[in-house]
């Protein structure tokens, strides 16, 4: 291992490692090319010179494996020790994002170094379309930034076991290549890496508007929108393009057009089912009046006279007649008829109010051609027993003369 003389062995750097790096998988719009936190071995990469960057692999406090990579040459000058990745596969991106963990030891709390220690080190990238494999040409890389920690660490953190983990991230693009390469350059820093996750961002699949929008891949750049045209769901038909914009940190921006379901087909979390509760009400119609007791027919149609928005004034179906099985055949045949002719206004996107106004239409037309309206009660009451009355009548008329003609007869006056 590379190490300058009186310095404390990088062993110690270790101990805490398992504490202080959780896990960070990203998010469900991120998606790993490289994350060494899931390497149970050695990471494999390529240093140079040789007595650069070392890979240390120890065990924590918990017994479990910690790999990292640490350099430590402070006292000389000059330093240029170079880490290599692997050759990363780019898989479509575009736009790749480098997070980096690591911890880095200050400067100030180490004596004699003064002048040829460093609290930075460099981060760079090679696109190439295959594995070089161990060949590494320092001029063909491009730099991508100074890595500077937020936190350092001193020799009393090292005595209390507590070291400062940094996280940083970066971006670059556009990537063109197969695949790329990411190198880290010391300079003269006492530094170990912990961890390193190279991902890119996509906006995930997703349904808006009734139509769908697959996985997409974010743009090269920081400020880049990517337009993509959704495909309507299953028994759904464009009314406008439907679009929406990916944007670089993932997510869906600026909805435009949509779809509607088709003919017999209604909107349900963003899919297009069969309308239930007209099917149900198609299919069941023919039932329903023969199977519910004969009350329950009376306020079904009760309640369609309640919400008939006064088209008819106060006049009410005859629903006696519904004891009758020709009113209650006609009265299914109206309906289905009836319904057929409105069927496309029902399913189409005018505004349930006036879809209910259409229904209750239907019905209460059905309902009035084959049981028609009743009158009054006391008015219905004269005009049923009108024979009956007039009969009445007729003998107490009759009654009222013959006593007339004879004032002094008892019994006459008891029948009239």
């Amino acid at each position: 291992m590379a190490l300058d003389p009186g310095l404390p062995p990088l062993l110690l750097w270790t101990i805490t490692f398992q504490a202080l790096c959780s896990y960070s998988g990203g998010t469900n719009n991120e998606v790993n090319l490289l994350d060494t936190s899931s390497i149970s071995g050695d990471w494999g990469w390529l240093t140079y010179p040789s007595h650069g960057w070392d890979a240390i692999n120890e065990m924590d406090e918990y017994f479990s494996p910690i790999h990292t990579y640490q350099v430590c040459n402070v006292m000389s000058p000059s330093q240029n020790n170079w880490l290599r990745t692997n050759w990363i596969q780019r898989d479509g991106a575009r736009r790749i994002y480098i997070e980096i963990k690591f911890t880095l030891r200050d400067c100030n709390s180490m004596p004699g170094v003064l002048g040829t220690c460093k609290e930075t080190f460099n981060l760079y990238y090679y696109e190439i379309d295959r594995d070089i494999g161990t060949n590494i040409w320092e001029s063909q890389f491009s730099k991508i930034d100074t890595i500077a920690a937020d936190e350092s660490f001193t020799s009393v953190d090292l005595g209390v076991r507590r070291l400062k983990l940094n996280t940083e991230v970066r971006g670059v693009g556009p990537l063109t290549k197969r695949g790329f390469y990411l190198a880290f350059q010391d300079i003269g820093a006492c530094i170990a890496i912990v961890s390193v996750r190279v991902y890119y961002k996509r906006c995930s699949a997703m349904a808006r508007n009734l139509a769908v929008f697959t996985d997409v891949v974010t743009g090269a750049d920081s400020s880049s929108l990517v337009e993509v045209r959704g495909q309507c769901v299953d028994h759904a038909e464009e009314r406008d393009t439907p679009k929406m914009y990916c944007s670089a940190e993932g997510e869906w921006l600026v909805p435009i057009g949509r779809c509607v379901c088709s003919a017999g087909f209604e909107e349900h979390r963003e899919t297009c089912v069969e309308n239930e509760t007209k099917d149900c009400f198609y299919q069941s119609l023919d039932q329903a009046l023969s199977r519910i007791p004969r009350n329950d027919k009376i306020l079904l149609l009760g309640d369609f006279n309640a919400r008939r928005l006064q088209k008819s004034s106060k006049r009410r179906f005859h629903c006696a007649r519904l004891r009758k099985a020709e009113a209650r055949n006609e009265f299914r045949r109206l309906t289905a008829k009836k319904l057929k002719v409105i069927e496309p206004f029902l399913s189409s996107e005018n505004p349930m109010y006036e879809r209910f106004v259409s229904l209750s239409s239907v019905l209460y037309e059905a309902a009035a051609q084959s049981l028609g309206y009743r009158g009054r009660k006391h008015q219905n009451w004269f005009d049923e027993n009108s024979d009956t009355i007039t009969t009445l009548l007729e003998h107490m008329h009759q009654a009222h003369r013959v006593t007339l003609n004879n004032l002094t007869s008892g019994n006459l006056w008891q029948q009239w």
